[in-house]
């Protein structure tokens, strides 16, 4: 078997969508630090190797919107350079796409003409929410990203290295779906491949209809289930399906924990009165927030949410009350937060067309700013609310 089955790496058009991109924003490489960003990957390393950083710089379908982002703060703001090494620092994709985010959406209020200040301060000691925007009520605005756990991603790593080393294998004349009975461990992929290459000369199946099955097994532990179909005429043997037990932490529950938890060390000023507006935007990375379960975590109980429109919606939406199971949501620190000085929680998931638009974005205000969501929707989604 070829050992780089099993392992993400470096492609040379990737490192030159980078080069590319240096080339056409050459004040970047100086930004990072002279051939720092070169770095970041070269052909063939592997992905434990590689800085999050360039998986995103080398992907010619948003990278110039980050780079054109984060030019555009170095230009504006004093604490630009405190960010840079901050970004440097990220480990992990999830670390670093938490930061990328707010970078992004300063960019984009400021694309759109906004006065936007990067880290305000305003009597909270050294914790400071992320954003102001300077609209006839000002908002304070704290960007949130919630991404899949690390045990989900652990499961996807293994899944799509199975995959690449099932579609690796030579002369095979089926079509292999795979059906995860339990997890199977990264050190342990390479033995599952070798297992079905040692099945496929054990099969035989005259008929496209016809199916075999082989359960592979770790210390007498059905852990996959797998499935042969011969492949059609003129096609390859490979891959074509398959699933898993299922996501190893409920979605909903570590949103709510890191809202909950975002919440007791609240970094949003407090104020007098009505002088100015708090609250969170929320990236669901790679989360389903249309998911009921979801979305409630999200959106919380006791409040009115609207679906924000886009061009793709023509009908009136109508307010959403928010109430959300017991187990979801409701949590007494939740109330009182939404009660206190938290105004408005917008959720949404990025897109590589513009950062504040989606199909999935809603909004949830606390009782009393119902109007006041009309401002929040303008200035956060470029439009207006449409409401039955």
């Amino acid at each position: 078997m070829d050992p780089d089955a099993f392992v993400g790496l470096v492609k040379q058009d990737q490192v030159e969508d980078l080069t590319t991109l240096i080339c056409a924003y050459p004040q970047l490489d100086t930004l990072f630090g002279s051939g720092w960003l070169v770095s970041t990957g070269t052909t063939g390393m592997g992905t434990a190797d590689v800085h999050p950083l360039f998986w995103e710089l080398a992907n010619p379908l948003g990278n110039r919107r980050i780079a054109e982002a984060l030019l555009r703060l170095k230009s504006e703001s004093p604490n630009a350079a405190r960010f840079i090494s901050d970004l440097k620092s990220k480990r992990t994709r999830g670390e670093l796409m938490g930061a990328i985010r707010e970078v992004d959406v300063y960019h984009a209020l400021r694309g759109r003409g906004f006065d936007v200040e990067w880290k305000p301060t305003r009597n909270i000691g050294d914790r400071r929410p992320d954003l102001l925007i300077k609209t006839e009520k000002p908002i304070y605005l704290e960007i949130l990203s919630i991404n899949d756990s690390e045990a989900t991603l652990e499961e996807e790593a293994v899944h799509n290295a199975l995959v690449i080393g099932i579609n690796k294998l030579a002369g095979n004349p089926y079509f292999v779906s795979s059906h995860m009975r339990d997890f199977l461990p990264q050190e342990r992929v390479a033995e599952a491949v070798a297992f079905v290459e040692a099945a496929i000369p054990t099969i035989h199946l005259k008929d496209e209809d016809d199916e075999a099955q082989r359960m592979y097994t770790i210390d007498g532990r059905d852990v996959i289930r797998f499935e042969f179909r011969r492949a059609y005429e003129g096609s390859l043997g490979q891959w074509v399906g398959g699933g898993g037990p299922g996501r190893s932490i409920s979605p909903s529950e570590r949103i709510k924990k890191k809202i909950l938890d975002k919440i007791q060390a609240f970094q949003l000023p407090a104020k007098q009165a009505d002088e100015h507006l708090n609250g969170y935007l929320i990236f669901l990375e790679s989360l389903l927030d249309s998911n009921y379960g979801v979305m409630t975590a999200v959106l919380g109980q006791q409040t009115l949410s609207f679906p924000v429109p886009t061009r793709d919606l023509t009908e009136p939406s109508n307010p959403i009350p928010g109430h959300a199971p017991n187990g979801v949501v409701h949590h007494q620190s939740w109330a009182n937060a939404i009660g206190g000085g938290l105004d408005f929680i917008a959720s949404t998931k990025p897109n590589r067309h513009g950062i504040l638009l989606g199909d999935q974005s809603y909004l949830m205000v606390k009782q009393g700013l119902e109007e006041g969501a009309e401002t929040i929707s303008t200035t956060l989604f470029d439009g207006p609310l449409k409401r039955g």
